[in-house]
């Protein structure tokens, strides 16, 4: 993997402004952001949460986007709330609890990202 290096980018409101990327990070977000789905699927640890966030950011600035939804293994919950606190302002919530307290959480939820697992939606998708 090439090391991290500034890259010559423009400041995204969501994003801190210290956050580096690898250049290849920088071609898969360039390539994201210009379409309107996209499924992305590299390897772990070749920052898959960084360039997801920088795309939600970008379409929270073009204002195409006001909430996003995080569905991950349940075990990779807690590294999302890790790489949102790290690198971005985002406000977050994990869906968790019973399914009394989800619904509750649900219908007060008035964040921009809200993280949950696979079972959460297999369980909630009407909800969701």
């Amino acid at each position: 993997m090439s090391s991290k290096a500034p890259v010559e980018r423009k400041s995204l409101e969501k994003i801190h402004d210290e956050t580096e990327y690898y250049q290849h990070q920088v071609d898969g977000v360039r390539m994201m952001a210009g379409m309107p789905s996209f499924l992305l699927a590299d390897d772990m640890g070749l920052g898959k949460s960084l360039q997801a966030l920088t795309v939600a950011a970008i379409d929270f600035q073009r204002r195409t986007a006001a909430r996003i939804l995080v569905v991950a293994p349940g075990f990779l919950k807690d590294n999302w709330v890790e790489e949102i606190t790290k690198f971005t302002s985002f406000t977050f919530e994990v869906y968790k609890g019973t399914p009394a307290q989800r619904q509750r959480q649900l219908a007060a939820f008035d964040k921009e990202i809200l993280i949950c697992g696979y079972g959460s939606v297999r369980n909630d998708y009407e909800a969701l």
